[in-house]
């Protein structure tokens, strides 16, 4: 029978090859519609998520002494390390730096004149190993920071725009007024941060074991990231308020929002519910199509199917001829439409460019299967029709 049916496709392989080009055309441009409003919502997420934290992300202010102390800000960094959150450090120096660059850990002293004679502008951000929990932050060359509980070390990572003037695994000397010498802080890694000014990120548990004295502050800043969305604000207050007294001292404050989470919902909505009204425009443009096609092609298999029933096909048979060559048709092509469907979405990542704050897109399952349901059911239904006319022709009709 299954041979039959597809001998049947190849009476009219330019007929054969419309429709199924057609069912093709509407398989994929439903599952393309879903894909681009797939990568559109993760494009506006990670963007936002760059500059302003990812959904949710509170900002407590925190003032204490002991930032200054290096034993007692590694114990309250520890305390801050609790699983159902992520918590970032940021610290507010008293005194401004100054940076230069340089290739070489250990230059000789007409060098670091050299480098210290030309300072570059750069915004400083004193961060602890979890910021980039918080902010997504593409890697582009080298490494993030290291956690607080390896070996404390020096290290700086820049954003592109500094990375013109901090290349990767090139050194940053920083010095404040009363440096005799300058430090070198080697450059590990390369973030795409989503600002356009030049930032180099500095571990501020590196600093602080090392070089206690270009970190002098009473202040500064942390991040929540909520993970289970749990606590509420007093709750958050509380517990820095909590691990502030058992480790340094101080207090824990004022707390706000910084992402933006909440603004750009309504946006992500609209985002999603045009293209589910464009997919489904597509689908119902392409139902329309086939059972037109499968009308007009009654009309033209008449005489043909007159032939047969006067040659002694039955009506189930020659009903069953017409709906089964267009069901195997639609099986045929969604099969061919999946499959390269799966091959266009694997070829996105090679596309997309080196630090993109996009996430690969997965495979649309739900919109393919219903892709291929609806044009399964649209094959029956543009079919059915003629099927039934072809069954009721009458043999005496071949004879006229």
């Amino acid at each position: 029978m299954l041979r039959m049916l597809w001998k049947d496709l190849k009476v009219a392989p330019m007929r054969t090859t419309l429709t199924g080009l057609s069912m093709f055309i509407g398989i994929v441009a439903i599952i393309c519609s879903v894909l681009v409003g797939t990568i559109g919502r993760s494009y506006l997420l990670g963007t936002t998520e760059q500059l302003y934290g990812r959904d949710p992300t509170y900002r407590v202010s925190i003032t204490a002494r002991g930032l200054a102390n290096p034993q007692l800000l590694a114990r309250f960094l520890n305390s801050i390390d609790v699983p159902e959150a992520n918590l970032a450090l940021v610290l507010n120096p008293k005194q401004a730096l100054t940076f230069g660059v340089g290739t070489k850990a250990a230059p000789n002293q007409q060098e670091i004149r050299e480098i210290m004679s030309s300072p570059r502008n750069v915004d400083p951000i004193y961060i602890s190993s979890k910021y980039n929990y918080i902010y997504r932050l593409p890697l582009l060359k080298g490494r993030w920071l290291e956690n607080e509980n390896v070996f404390p070390r020096l290290e700086a990572v820049v954003n592109q725009s500094a990375n013109e003037v901090f290349p990767y695994r090139q050194f940053a000397f920083v010095a404040n007024k009363n440096s005799l010498n300058p430090t070198p802080i080697p450059v590990v890694g390369v973030v795409n941060d989503g600002v356009p000014d030049a930032r180099i990120y500095l571990n501020i548990a590196g600093i602080s074991s090392l070089i206690p004295h270009l970190l002098e502050t009473d202040s500064g800043s942390v991040l929540w990231h909520d993970t289970s969305n749990s606590t509420s604000k007093e709750e958050k207050v509380s517990f820095l308020n909590d691990k502030l007294s058992d480790s340094i001292g101080g207090k824990a404050d004022e707390i706000s929002r910084v992402d933006s989470g909440q603004s750009y919902a309504s946006v992500l909505y609209v985002i999603q519910m045009s293209f589910f009204s464009t997919a489904l425009l597509l689908l119902i443009v392409s139902m329309i199509g086939l059972i037109n096609i499968g009308l007009s092609t009654l009309e033209q298999r008449s005489h043909e199917l007159l032939i047969r029933r006067a040659l002694g096909a039955s009506r189930s048979s020659v009903a069953w001829l017409v709906l089964g060559s267009s069901i195997l048709l639609a099986v045929v092509v969604s099969l061919i439409a999946v499959i390269f469907s799966i091959l266009l979405i694997q070829l996105i990542p090679f596309v997309l460019p080196v630090g993109s704050p996009i996430d690969p897109p997965l495979y649309p399952y739900a919109a393919a299967v219903y892709a291929v349901l609806a044009a399964t059911i649209t094959a029956i239904l543009g079919s059915i029709l003629p099927a039934i006319k072809a069954a009721r022709l009458e043999p005496a009709l071949a004879l006229r």
